[in-house]
């Protein structure tokens, strides 16, 4: 059973905090959107107690600056609370299509950009510690066609989505929403969002069905929400990789938020591998007073916890300005028109255009009109590199600042016909790096799993001479020497035809000694791990490559050249170098090393990444003049944490660095570096959650020098924290005797055929574009 694009994203997902449903104009006047709530809990927060003591230099910032206005999205997080996070989602992503902006236009189209990572996401939490990202984090959208509908401001507003999917067959998504105004503060309004999703569209039965309907309460709890999520068939025997779930939440709080109660239900039945799981099912019952909540899951042990005290997990920041407070910004993109009229999007990431879509090297693209930064239409070329040059500016750490990290580490075997991926971490006492687990990737599901050591395994580093590490906390590519006592971590930035390496002329030449890529692999020969060239006899005869600006590309020259990486029409390889491959140094000047290994050692080099993936290439544009399209390389910086910069007052990482990177996102930005690790949520001493282990204070100082930014938490979770001395403080039976909603609360979704829309998209990632003069849209 494959699960649409939508589908796949709504199960990685972040649990949310209240907010009031939207209000609209009551009178007769022009019918008015009626906004969604922004987010939903069962354990309302008081916003006003995250604020705490100003640092100084931030106490002086205006009103009306944009430190002062942003707002922080404030949840609680408790295992039960879990499945509330698929309604966050849904909400989250219908919030993005301009709904209340513009109801009664013309079917017009929107650009979604679902969030980057999702706290304590179903993954490896190892590798969210120190894994690779993945490839590039530039919003990748779907082209969402939008009806959006109100007869008056009396009448519901009634808001049709038909959403494509991704893979080969086409799955695709219906979603209706038919919405009136939130009653009071507290209430979540009255709305009903009704989702089927069709494999290919229109095809058969839902493969997948979703409902969420909220409304007035009755005994004083003013706001209720009822969800029913159905994807599979649990009556199956599930296929190896498959999974089938049916999850039903029904909630009920009271006008301030400070009581309130929740039944959450789910039955599972999968196959990760290991047959059949049969129909597993759990349920969780909570109540909750000011002072007091209660959860029991399945029926068990009854646990208590403080709703006033709590430890605080940081998720998302906002990048303000020290001196003036105003927001940092985080990058730039804009969309573009293929010449087959499809809608992509470009930014310092590269291109995105949509599934079943390609462009080729040298296509003609134009840009869309954003008003708001008066530029006009444009024309374009497509650059579609085999690879990409990354320069790496080295910045050096002592040994003791990286203790007790892990790092990622490739062991290439002797003989050359396998690689082994290790997780190593330093020790300061012994001076010694340790194998402290191996990666097996026919353990476990999606790719295999971390199996750890015991006792570890020290690495002969003598022997190997150097080792090429990476380390999401360091900001990705990390190496050492033999001997040295630093490690080096390095700025990154991809190299396009602007870049000064081509002062001198369209072809830059590199010399490499160690790790360099051999040209025109075969898929055979990369499953296999013969991808890398002799290491050089001596720093006197280094390897020698060519780098082009017109095709961006990569040639070891040999007496006649040929492209590095991939040979041409070699299908995708398999195995542990399917990610992609990246080389060891290059550098432009291959003298004044005493050893070949310590090119490694250089101020500054160059990396060669190619393989099969879209963030193995450069994609990018160039104007009709030649010259490329460049967008500002991501904010990087090095960053000293301190106790008292910690939200928690933990002291674990005093004194430790952090590479810190500001990406673009669609929600503004995202500070991404500080470390996260699985915690053990639910008692059972199996660590079932990720989350940041450093959480930065409102106000914390960062940057280049160190003063020049200060952040805030914009998405702020917090942990509570147990109180066994109030099990007993109140029954847990007016939860169980909620009533859930199951598959005969589902509703019909029945859209019809999708409107043929013409026009540039109305809205990207929620940001209003120009309307067009005409309707060019078939109603």
């Amino acid at each position: 059973m494959r699960k649409p694009s939508f589908i796949a994203c709504l199960a990685f997902v972040l649990v949310s905090a209240c907010g009031g449903g939207g209000s609209s104009d009551g009178g007769g006047g022009e019918p008015v959107g009626v906004a969604l709530p922004a987010q939903t809990s069962v354990v309302p927060i008081q916003t006003a107690a995250v604020e705490g003591d100003e640092p100084a230099w931030v106490a002086s910032f205006a009103p009306e600056t944009d430190y002062r206005t942003a707002v922080a999205r404030v949840r609680v997080h408790d295992p039960g609370l879990v499945p509330f996070a698929r309604i966050d989602r849904l909400l989250g992503l219908v919030r993005q299509v301009g709904a209340v902006e513009l109801v009664n236009r013309s079917p017009y189209l929107a650009q979604v950009a679902p969030p980057y990572v999702a706290p304590g996401s179903e993954v490896d939490p190892a590798l969210l510690v120190t894994g690779r990202s993945g490839g590039a984090r530039a919003p990748r959208f779907e082209l969402w066609t939008v009806r959006n509908t109100r007869a008056s401001n009396q009448a519901p507003h009634e808001l049709e989505l038909w959403i494509p999917g991704t893979g080969a067959e086409g799955e695709a998504l219906e979603v209706r929403v038919a919405s009136t105004a939130a009653v009071d503060a507290w209430s979540f309004g009255s709305h009903r969002i009704d989702v089927a999703g069709f494999e290919p569209r229109g095809a058969g039965a839902p493969t997948f069905r979703l409902s969420l309907e909220t409304g007035r309460a009755s005994g004083g709890l003013v706001s209720w929400y009822r969800y029913f999520e159905s994807q599979g068939d649990l009556a199956a025997v599930p296929a190896a990789g498959e999974a089938a779930v049916e999850l039903a939440i029904t909630a009920e709080v009271n006008a301030g938020g400070s009581t309130g109660r929740a039944r959450v239900f789910r039955r599972r039945r999968f196959d990760d591998g290991a047959g059949d799981s049969g129909i597993v099912p759990e349920e969780h019952w909570i109540r909750f007073d000011a002072t007091t909540l209660l959860r029991a899951t399945n029926g068990g042990t009854r646990h208590a916890f403080e709703r006033q005290n709590f430890d605080e997990h940081v998720w998302r920041y906002g990048l303000f300005d020290a001196t003036t407070g105003e927001r940092v910004p985080a990058g730039a993109g804009f969309s573009f028109l293929t010449e087959a009229q499809e809608l992509g999007w470009v930014d310092a990431d590269g291109l995105w255009v949509p599934a079943g879509t390609s462009v080729a090297h040298g296509d003609t693209v134009r840009s869309t009109v954003l008003p708001s930064e008066a530029q006009e239409a444009e024309d374009f070329s497509v650059v579609l590199a085999p690879g990409r040059l990354v320069r790496h500016v080295r910045r050096p750490l002592d040994l003791i600042e990286i203790a007790d990290t892990p790092f990622e580490w490739i062991e290439r075997n002797e003989p050359e016909d396998s690689v082994t991926r290790w997780r190593l971490v330093f020790d300061v006492g012994t001076a010694t790096w340790w194998k402290s687990a191996r990666h097996d990737p026919d353990s476990g599901p999606d790719g295999g799993a971390w199996v750890a050591l015991d006792p570890f395994v020290a690495v002969d580093t003598a022997a190997v001479g150097w080792l090429q590490l990476w380390s999401e906390r360091f900001g990705g590519l990390v190496s050492f020497v033999h001997g040295d006592t630093t490690v080096a971590t390095f700025a990154s930035t991809p190299v396009d035809g602007g870049d000064a390496l081509f002062a001198d002329g369209d072809t830059a030449v590199l010399f490499g000694f160690v790790d360099c890529l051999r040209a025109e692999l075969t898929a055979a020969e990369v499953e296999v791990g013969d991808v890398l060239l002799p290491a050089a006899p001596d720093v006197a005869t280094p390897h020698r490559f060519e780098f082009h600006r017109d095709d961006l590309a990569l040639f070891h020259d040999a007496g006649t050249l040929a492209p590095v990486g991939l040979a041409a029409e070699e299908p995708p390889p398999v195995g542990p170098w399917s990610w992609g491959l990246a080389s060891g140094p290059l550098v432009v000047d291959g003298s004044g090393f005493a050893r070949v290994q310590d090119v490694w050692n250089a101020p500054e080099f160059f990396t060669w990444e190619t393989g099969p993936n879209p963030w193995n290439r450069t994609t990018a544009l160039r104007r009709t003049d030649e010259s490329p399209v460049r967008f500002e390389a991501p904010l990087t910086f090095v960053y000293v944490h301190a106790t008292e910069n910690d939200r928690n007052g933990d002291a674990t990482y005093a004194g430790q660095s952090f590479v810190l990177r500001w990406l673009p996102t669609a929600e503004g930005g995202e500070l991404v570096g500080l470390p996260r690790a699985a915690v053990d949520t639910d008692f059972d001493l199996v660590p079932d959650r990720v989350v940041p282990l450093v959480n930065l204070a409102d106000g914390t100082r960062v940057g280049p020098t160190g003063v020049e930014y200060v952040v805030k938490a914009l998405d702020l979770e917090r942990a509570l924290r147990e109180d066994p001395a109030s099990v007993g403080a109140f029954s847990l039976v007016p939860a169980s005797d909620l009533v859930l909603a199951g598959p005969a609360d589902l509703e019909p979704v029945e859209l019809g055929p999708v409107p043929t829309v013409t026009e540039a998209p109305r809205v990207v990632a929620g940001r209003l574009v120009e309307a067009p003069s005409g309707d060019t849209s078939d109603g």
